[in-house]
C-alpha cells in the first residue's frame, strides 16, 4: 500500500478530476469529492489540520469504490487508492467507521462471510451437482473457490452454478470446500481492516494446505486479486475467464459457430485494470461467434460499476452513474446483450438496467452449451 505520506509528490494538475466514476456525486461538495480532494485532504490530515473533521468520513468511506481510474490519468502514476486505503484504517483505529460497514466486518469475523450467514450453508448453491467436496475426503487438487457472494447470493449462486456445470461438462477434475471456505479477506482490506485480512488468510492458506490444494480457480475478481496481490505465492491461481478461454483453444469446449447476437464485453475493474486481464474474456466470446462490439471505455479506461472497494457495504453518496454510463454506451452501440466476468458488477448492472440482458460470462457458455 502507498504510504500517506506519497501524497505530497501530487502536482494538482487535476487529470485525475475526469477519471472519478463518482464524479456526479460531488456537488455541492465541490473540490472536496475529487481525486485530488483527497489528495488534499490526506495532505491536511498529515499537517493536523483535518483530525477530527466529518469530511474525512464521508470522503474516504463513501466516495471512492478504489476502481484506480484515476490512476490512468495520473502522469505521476500515485495511487490515491492506496492512499484512500491509508485513511479507512486511520479512520478505523479512531472508532470511525459506519455502522453497515462495522456489521460487515464482524460478520466476516464470527461467521467468515459479510452476510451474516451461517458456514454450513456456504455450500448450498451446489445442491444437486455432482460435486466434490474437500472435506468429504474426495477432494481434487484443483480448487473451484466461490467466494461469498456466489455461496450466498442468489444471483450469485446462478454464476457459479453454471460455472461448475461447464467446468464439469468440459472434464475438469475440481473440488470445492462447501462449508469450509471461507472469505477471501480482499473487501475486509478494502474496508481498511488489515489485520482481518490477516486472519483470513492465515486460515485459508492452512485449509488449502491441508487438502493440497495445487491450483485456485476463482468466480470472482475481487478473490483472484486477493489471492495474487495479498498471500504470498501458495498455488497457481486463475480467474475462471482465463480458464474458460484455455479449455477452448484445447478443444475440450467445443462451441465454435455463429451466434449471431451482438454483445459488448464489460472490463471489471479487478480483473482488468488491477490485474490486466482482458483478453481471455473476448477470446471466449469470439470463439462462441458473438459479434463483440468495443465499448467507447473499455479495458485500462472502463467504467466501474462502483460496488467494490468494500462500496456494496457503503451507502452510495448518490445514484451510481458508471452501470448507467455502461449501459448507455451499449444501447448506443446497438448491443443485444451485456457480458462481464465478475458477481458484483452483474448485480450492478442489473439494478440499473433496461432493455439490455446482463449476463456472465460463464453463464453465457452455458447457455450456448445446452443450445449446442
Amino acid at each position: 500500500m502507498m504510504a500517506l505520506e506519497d501524497a505530497w509528490r501530487c502536482v494538482h494538475c487535476g487529470l485525475c478530476l475526469t477519471a472519478c466514476p463518482m464524479r456526479e456525486a460531488w456537488p455541492p461538495y465541490g473540490e472536496v469529492g475529487t481525486p485530488r480532494g483527497k489528495v488534499s485532504m490526506v495532505q491536511g490530515y498529515l499537517m493536523g489540520v483535518f483530525g477530527r473533521d466529518p469530511n474525512l468520513e464521508e470522503e474516504f468511506w463513501y466516495r471512492c469504490s478504489l476502481c484506480e481510474r484515476c490512476h490512468q490519468f495520473c502522469p505521476l502514476h500515485l495511487r490515491i487508492s492506496g492512499m484512500v486505503l491509508g485513511m479507512r484504517q486511520r479512520l478505523l483505529e479512531d472508532g470511525r467507521v459506519p455502522q453497515v460497514a462495522r456489521r460487515a466486518l464482524m460478520s466476516l469475523h464470527r461467521y467468515g462471510n459479510p452476510w451474516h450467514q451461517p458456514p454450513e450453508s456456504r455450500g448450498e448453491w451446489a445442491r444437486g451437482l455432482p460435486l466434490k467436496v474437500s472435506g468429504d475426503g474426495n477432494g481434487a487438487e484443483v480448487l473451484l473457490y466461490v467466494g461469498c457472494f456466489g455461496s450466498y447470493d442468489p444471483r450469485g449462486q446462478k454464476m457459479a452454478r453454471a460455472l461448475a456445470e461447464v467446468l464439469l461438462a468440459s472434464g475438469v477434475e475440481f473440488s470445492i470446500l462447501g462449508p469450509e471456505e471461507l472469505c477471501c479477506g480482499r473487501e475486509a482490506y478494502s474496508l481498511g481492516e488489515k489485520g482481518l485480512l490477516e486472519w483470513l488468510r492465515e486460515r485459508n492458506l492452512e485449509i488449502f494446505s491441508r487438502y493440497r490444494v495445487r491450483k485456485v480457480v476463482t468466480l470472482s475478481p475481487h478473490c483472484y486479486d486477493a489471492f495474487r496481490n495479498l498471500y504470498p505465492p501458495f498455488a497457481e491461481v486463475e480467474h475462471y475467464s482465463v480458464v474458460l478461454a484455455k479449455l477452448m483453444r484445447e478443444g475440450r469446449l467445443p462451441l465454435k459457430g455463429s451466434q449471431g447476437e451482438k454483445v459488448v464485453y464489460h472490463d471489471p475493474c479487478h480483473l482488468g485494470r488491477r490485474n490486466a486481464i482482458y483478453d481471455e474474456p473476448r477470446q471466449v466470446l469470439r470463439a462462441m461467434g458473438f459479434k463483440l462490439l468495443e465499448l467507447p471505455h473499455s479495458r485500462q479506461m472502463a467504467f466501474c460499476c462502483e460496488s467494490g472497494g468494500g462500496k456494496m457495504w457503503l451507502p452510495s453518496p448518490g445514484v451510481p452513474m458508471g452501470p448507467k454510463k455502461i449501459l448507455q454506451e451499449a444501447e448506443t452501440l446497438g448491443a443485444d446483450a451485456v457480458v462481464t466476468s465478475c458477481p458484483f458488477c452483474v448485480a450492478a448492472l442489473e439494478a440499473a438496467s433496461g432493455s439490455l440482458e446482463i449476463l456472465d460470462l460463464a453463464e453465457l457458455v452455458k447457455r450456448v452449451w445446452d443450445q449446442r
